[in-house]
Parts: structure tokens; sequence; C-alpha cells
């Protein structure tokens, strides 16, 4: 014969596992704001300057937020000057011919169009590179801070 069981507490308890998943929600939301930032700099840092439309195109945005999911994205997104030419800067292009037009003119070319190999000039895979760990301990850190803050409350 079965034997039944009662546990108490659970609605209350399942309230309070909700509480804490929105904090840690939050508290994600704002670490990944933090982090897409520094890489957005460090990015700006890297990027080739001609006109500096790259540098000035470079931001970040929440591609998914929810209460237990944030993913941001740095990069230069559609209706920026730059994301047209951007991919080619930061991955380089093969030999081709293309028009240098105005660009041409004021780095001393006498042609409208020219043989061109763009070799790679990466700016933001190197900054999000170089910023890894430290957006990993960052989250890290501040959920563990934020379980930490909800057991002192319990206890």
């Amino acid at each position: 014969m079965g034997k039944n069981a009662t546990i108490k507490g659970i609605k209350e308890t399942r309230a309070k596992v909700g509480e804490l998943a929105a904090k840690i929600g939050r508290v994600m939301a704002l670490a990944i704001t933090t982090s897409a930032l520094r890489v957005v700099n460090d990015a700006k840092r890297k990027a080739p300057t001609d006109l500096g439309n790259i540098e000035k195109d470079i931001d970040w945005k929440f591609i998914e937020k929810t209460a237990t999911i944030v993913r941001a994205l740095v990069g230069i997104f559609a209706g920026s000057p730059s994301v047209l030419y951007a991919k080619y800067v930061e991955h380089g292009t093969h030999r081709h011919l293309a028009p240098v037009g105005e660009w041409g003119k004021r780095h001393g070319f006498d042609t409208e169009v020219m043989w061109v190999s763009g070799k790679a000039h990466p700016f933001i895979y190197p900054a999000y590179q170089k910023n890894y760990r430290w957006i990993q301990q960052m989250i890290v850190k501040a959920v563990a801070e934020e379980v930490r803050l909800a057991n002192k409350k319990k206890a």
C-alpha cells in the first residue's frame, strides 16, 4: 500500500523562488549592460578610423531579456551609415574591383575604381575576447551576491 506525504509551504517556496529568479534577472541585465558598454568602448578604441563612422556607429542592444535569460549583442545595426562596409573592415575581403570615389581622392588616388584586397582590421571580436573573462566573473559575482543576500534574509 502506498503512503501519503504532505509537504507544507510549497506555494510560499514557489513564490520565493520566483522572486529570487526575478531579482537575478534584473542583476544579470545590469551586469550585461555594464559588460556590453565595456566591449563597445574597447571596440571603438580598436576601430580603424578614416571618417570615424565605424567608431561612432558601434553600439549594443538586448536581443533577449526575460526573467531568467539575458543576452546582448554588440555591433553596428541597421540604419547606421557604416553598416554596409563595417563587416568588410572587421573580416576583410578578397581581391576585387571597388569604387573608391571620395575615399580614393582623400588618400591620393586619381581613379574612381581600383583593385583592392581588404586586409581584416578586427575591432569588435577582439574587444569581446579581451573582456570575456571579466564578463563571466562579473555575472557570476552579481548572481552569487543576490543569492547570498536572499539566504541572509532567510536566516
